[in-house]
Order: C-alpha cells, then sequence, then structure tokens
C-alpha cells in the first residue's frame, strides 16, 4: 500500500479532530425511561429529550400536596388552573410551570426550599422546556428562572392556585399558619382522573399554541365518557 504523504496526514488528522469537536457532549448522571419509551438524564436537560406527551402524562399521574389531600389532585389538573388565571401572554409557560416534574418528581415547597441542587435542575429544566416549544423569554427572565423561581405574573397565579387548592383539599385547621401571600380565589376546585387530566392539559396546550377560544368542556375527554363513575367538572374559568 502507498504510503499517505504529508498533506494528506494533515486532512485525516484534521478530519478527525473536527468530528472530535463536533461530537454531541457527554451525557451527565444516569438515565430514566419516560412513558413514550425515551430515555433522559434528570441532571442534564436538554430540549431534544423533552416531548409534550411525556409531560401531560406524568404530571396527570402525579398528585399535589405528596398526596395529602382529600382527593387526588393532578398536578396536571393545577397546571392548566394556573393557565387560566395567568396573564395572557404568559399562560404557555403558566401551563409547562410544572414541566420539570415530569422529569424530576414533584416535590412539596417546605422541602424544596431546603433542596438548592433540585432547585437549580428545576430551573435548569425549565429553561429547556422553553426552548423546546419555542416560549420566548428575556434575559431577565431567563436568571430568575434559573435561580429556581418563575416570572412574577406566573409565580403569583400559581399561588393563587395554591392558596384555592388548599382551602378545597387540606384541612382546613392548619392553613391559617401556612402563610400564604394570598387568599383562595371563590371558586371551588374539582378533582378530575388523571386520563381526563392528561387529554385536557394537551388540549388546553393545542389552544394555547393555536390561540384558540377557551373550551367550556376542558375536563370532558372521550375517556371520560366509558366511565361508570360520575363525570366531574373543574369550575375554574378564564379570568
Amino acid at each position: 500500500m502507498k504510503p499517505k504523504t504529508d498533506p494528506e496526514i494533515e486532512e485525516t488528522v484534521t478530519r478527525a479532530i473536527r468530528a472530535w469537536q463536533e461530537r454531541p457532549p457527554a451525557r451527565v448522571g444516569d438515565w430514566g425511561q419516560t412513558f413514550s419509551g425515551r430515555k433522559f438524564w434528570a441532571l442534564d436537560p436538554r430540549p431534544e429529550d423533552i416531548y409534550l406527551e411525556d409531560i401531560a402524562h406524568a404530571l396527570s399521574m402525579q398528585c399535589r400536596f405528596a398526596g395529602h389531600c382529600k382527593e387526588f389532585l393532578s398536578v396536571a389538573q393545577h397546571s392548566i388552573n394556573v393557565s387560566l388565571v395567568t396573564p395572557p401572554p404568559l399562560q404557555l409557560l403558566a401551563l409547562l410551570h410544572d414541566a420539570p416534574e415530569a422529569y424530576l418528581t414533584d416535590v412539596p415547597r417546605p422541602l424544596k426550599k431546603h433542596l438548592p441542587q433540585y432547585r437549580d435542575l428545576e430551573g435548569r429544566w425549565l429553561v429547556a422546556v422553553c426552548d423546546r416549544f419555542n416560549i420566548q423569554y428575556t434575559a431577565e427572565m431567563k436568571i430568575v428562572m434559573l435561580s429556581g423561581k418563575l416570572p412574577p405574573e406566573v409565580a403569583h397565579a400559581d399561588d393563587l392556585m395554591l392558596a384555592t387548592e388548599a382551602h378545597c383539599l387540606m384541612q382546613s385547621d392548619l392553613l391559617k399558619d401556612w402563610g400564604l401571600p394570598m387568599g383562595p380565589l371563590s371558586m371551588t376546585v374539582q378533582p378530575v382522573w388523571p386520563q381526563e387530566a392528561k387529554a385536557a392539559f394537551l388540549k388546553r396546550f393545542l389552544q394555547l399554541v393555536n390561540s384558540q377560544p377557551l373550551d367550556a368542556n376542558l375536563f370532558q375527554s372521550t375517556q371520560s365518557t366509558k366511565r361508570k363513575t360520575p363525570k366531574r367538572v373543574s369550575s375554574v374559568r378564564a379570568q
């Protein structure tokens, strides 16, 4: 075989170096599997790992208040309700504000504030979610999210629904000691089944990205008609 000349060797080395430089960065930590059968790395959030169906399914199967409520209330239904009481420009972000919990699981506030690494990951996941679904954010908003917090308008709506859900679904004796920044809305939160919450979450997402009017039957899904138990509908309405 004819030996390579110096230019050929140099070109080969250059290609090898370029391929090394352009390789995807190694993933961090261990991977988990999503509902749709995809891999994700909890310590390494990337937009390409994020899928709406996985978010909707996982959030519909997680209970608010670590399960310490009178009835099962999914994070998916909470997210929908938060989007309904958030100003329109931020409603899609409000719907997805708990999307990181699809990959990190829901951690109650009293514990979360003592877990700085979790808050850091939650912020990085939220930014990745925004990038995945083309949600625009300012540099200031990015700093806020990366610190594990929400933009003020979304945080206010989240607190409103926290107070309202707690008032409707928690034992009321201790609520005065929660130190919530505001009282509950004058409404009743009626939990729906996970399948209904998932379908409603997907429907709400499509409404927001397509700028469709609010559907009054948001929590009615084709699956709910197959149930023998009475169908329950959320009483939250857009404001």
